[in-house]
């Protein structure tokens, strides 16, 4: 069923092409790394965890929408359970990735890639589960951001579909002004990626800057890339959601009740 509708999602589509000029392409030069790092994440747990959040079992009927799917792991998780997902990335280099991992798995049927901003993506269809990882959210750098993307996914949702996604916890940085920190040193193929956080208020919102450096093993640098990510509140985020017609609630991120590092968000339909 799902396969005969393939070409009425995509008929659901706008036909205008979106322009991506204004975004830096993040994760440009880290994207030949990125896969490889994020192996080091537990997708089993963390597919479990999503799976928990959800009033509906996943298989072989259902529509999953991946916003800011990156290199496709999560994604891969879901078309195990049989389920039809679509992935939504900005960054081709990203997408291409996912392409090449999915295919290679075997499920190369029951998926779509779109590059498209997530802030305006919207496909004339009801997703059963719709999530967001790895502080995707927080690219948005406006509430109006913001407030388009849950309007959007409001209106591709069912009644009892969910819509899940984590957030920067700024807890978790020791200080509110100019706290610098490595959060992660890794090491493959004979390099190492530096992550330097800087955590910024600037008038009364906070931004988190973060540089990554790709080095190899001499110290070298190879690429450098910066971002620049919005720390919304919860409060922010309930009211952005309550303005689209969403009842707002947090869990501890992968239920694990110490964490600190991020907030899950759990958004249900009124």
């Amino acid at each position: 069923m799902i396969m005969n509708n393939l070409f009425n999602w995509l008929d659901g589509l706008d036909d205008n092409p979106v322009d991506l000029s204004s975004f830096t392409e993040a994760y440009s030069d880290f994207s030949d790394y990125y896969a490889d790092y994020a192996d080091e994440y537990d997708y089993d747990r963390w597919f479990e965890f999503l799976l928990s959040l959800s009033d509906r079992n996943i298989d072989e009927r259902s529509r999953v929408l991946d916003l800011g799917c990156g290199t496709g792991g999560m994604m891969l998780k879901f078309l195990s359970e049989g389920a039809f997902v679509v992935g939504v990335d900005f960054s081709r280099k990203m997408l291409d990735s996912a392409d090449d991992l999915i295919f290679l798995s075997g499920e190369s049927e029951r998926y779509i890639l779109l590059q498209k901003d997530i802030s305006e993506f919207f496909l004339s269809v009801k997703f059963d589960f719709v999530y967001s990882m790895g502080d995707t959210i927080n690219y948005l750098l406006e509430e109006s951001a913001l407030t388009g993307l849950f309007c959007n996914v409001r209106k591709m949702m069912h009644s009892d579909s969910i819509f899940t996604f984590d957030i920067i916890n700024k807890d978790h940085f020791a200080g509110n002004n100019n706290s610098e920190e490595i959060v992660s040193i890794s090491a493959w193929r004979d390099t190492h990626l530096h992550f330097y956080r800087n955590l910024k208020n600037e008038n009364d919102k906070f931004f988190l800057y973060t540089k990554v450096e790709i080095r190899n093993e001499d110290g070298t640098v190879l690429g450098v890339e910066n971002h620049k990510q919005r720390v919304y509140t919860y409060k922010d985020i309930e009211m952005c959601a309550c303005m689209c017609g969403f009842d707002c609630h947090r869990v501890p991120f992968l239920n694990d009740c110490e964490s600190l590092e991020k907030i899950q968000i759990v958004l249900k339909v009124k």
